[in-house]
């Protein structure tokens, strides 16, 4: 059975699928949408799955067996629904976007980064005497920064992959080992280094070319999400997630 997945994550998938086919990564965003529902692992996280598709569609994961849900909730439908997230470590189970609009303006900072504000601030909900000195970093310069040392590391890849290399190769020759190996020329070392961060690069045109306005601070989006829908936590406990707070 096919997946269904939000409206505006077609043409997104499409450029996932053409990463895929010329054996890019874009790890990261660390970002997948499936084709085949029984993909999806909601069989790691739940014993009665039936349950939770009555009001949830998962349609995605964050790196691996981790899940992405839209919560079809007060009569929504999957293009307007609230998305939230389950990682393997069921932390953050959380909302962390108002809708597919949201999610997809976050993106590009990678779902690694949206999983840990959204923990971030559910922790400090909990710990309100904390907020202040862990919520104060999420600035719009803080996320600029973010967003632009991973622009770098895309572009610089090739020069990140040639020092991963001499270093191996000096480890190798310190410790007596035979260099014939790993030896390989410099031109092809650098080529699949940028060949890794090509993808990236194209995944930032792709939002240029659209028209698609990548979110200033993420937080803010998160915050709200979550200040709206307090009680995802407690729907998923109701509906078999086995765990505890």
């Amino acid at each position: 059975m096919k997946t269904q997945f939000p409206k505006q994550f077609k043409e997104f998938k499409t450029l996932l699928d053409s990463f895929s086919e010329r054996e890019l990564n874009c790890d990261q965003i660390d970002f997948t949408i499936h084709d085949d529902e029984e993909h999806v692992p909601i069989t790691h996280f739940f014993q009665d799955p039936e349950k939770l598709k009555s009001e949830f569609v998962c349609w995605g994961e964050k790196v691996a067996d981790n899940l992405v849900l839209s919560w079809l909730l007060d009569g929504k439908n999957l293009d307007e629904a609230p998305i939230a997230m389950i990682d393997s470590e069921v932390s953050p189970v959380s909302v962390v976007a108002l809708n597919p609009d949201d999610f997809l303006s976050m993106l590009p900072y990678g779902t690694r980064a949206i999983g840990s504000i959204a923990e971030t601030y559910s922790w400090c909900l909990q710990k309100p005497e904390y907020a202040e000195e862990s919520l104060s970093q999420y600035t719009d310069e803080y996320f600029q920064n973010q967003l632009t040392k991973r622009i770098n590391s895309a572009k610089n890849k090739g020069e990140e992959a040639i020092r991963a290399y001499l270093e191996n190769v000096e480890m190798y020759k310190t410790n007596g080992y035979n260099l014939a190996e790993i030896e390989r020329p410099i031109d092809e070392v650098k080529a699949e280094g940028l060949k890794e961060g090509l993808a990236y690069l194209e995944l930032l045109n792709w939002y240029e070319s659209n028209q698609f306005t990548i979110a200033k601070n993420p937080f803010l989006l998160i915050k709200e999400a979550i200040d709206r829908y307090p009680n995802f936590f407690d729907r998923v406990i109701e509906l078999g997630l086995p765990f505890q707070k």
